[in-house]
């Protein structure tokens, strides 16, 4: 009888030992995989978020090659007074008007995509007679228009862009718009 008492007291001292190392390791491994289910979600919810991220984007440049399709089949001739003329009325095409003014701001590059990106230049770089010589050459009656269209084009502001201008040609450029808005508020709705 003394010897089953040892044999029950050595398996429950071995098995005492025992059950705390299996309840760490089980631990362990659900921790492990605990793991690996919340990274692989995260991981989906990341690409899920890319994804939708790249539709939008896609999405916007259609939308707004849309636009610039959908303007450039419009007729581009614009005919009235300008700076310059104040007694005669002048015929422009607004559109080279606008691509005038974004080759002195801009570097226009395609990507695979035929999508068009504009990398700015320097203010050193930028012909700002040229640009106030355009702006004053084109009717009041097609300021807005071209603001438009070079917002479109460009995604970027025209106001803002000529803040890089110096103060005269800056100032000039501001009046002609004063001018048109004055003159012709209409064509800014």
């Amino acid at each position: 009888m003394l010897s089953e008492v040892k044999t029950t007291e050595s398996k429950s001292a071995y098995s005492g030992a025992l059950l705390p190392v299996l309840g760490i390791g089980a631990l362990g491994v659900l921790g492990y995989f605990g793991y690996k289910a919340w990274d692989n979600y995260r991981e989906e919810e990341a690409i899920n978020k890319a994804n939708e991220s790249a539709l939008k984007s896609t999405l916007n440049i259609k939308r707004t090659q849309e636009k610039i399709n959908k303007l450039e089949t419009t007729k581009g001739t614009v005919i009235g007074v300008t700076a310059r003329s104040q007694r005669d009325k002048k015929t422009v095409n607004i559109f080279d008007q606008v691509k005038g003014i974004i080759n002195e701001f801009y570097i226009k590059l395609t990507d695979k995509y035929g999508t068009d990106k504009y990398i700015k230049k320097s203010t050193s770089a930028i012909d700002q007679d040229k640009v106030r010589n355009i702006v004053e050459q084109t009717p009041f009656i097609g300021m807005a228009k071209l603001q438009k269209l070079y917002n479109i084009y460009t995604g970027k502001s025209f106001k803002e862009d000529i803040l890089k201008l110096d103060p005269m040609n800056r100032e000039k450029i501001k009046t002609y718009l004063d001018i048109s808005f004055s003159k012709f508020p209409q064509t800014y709705k």
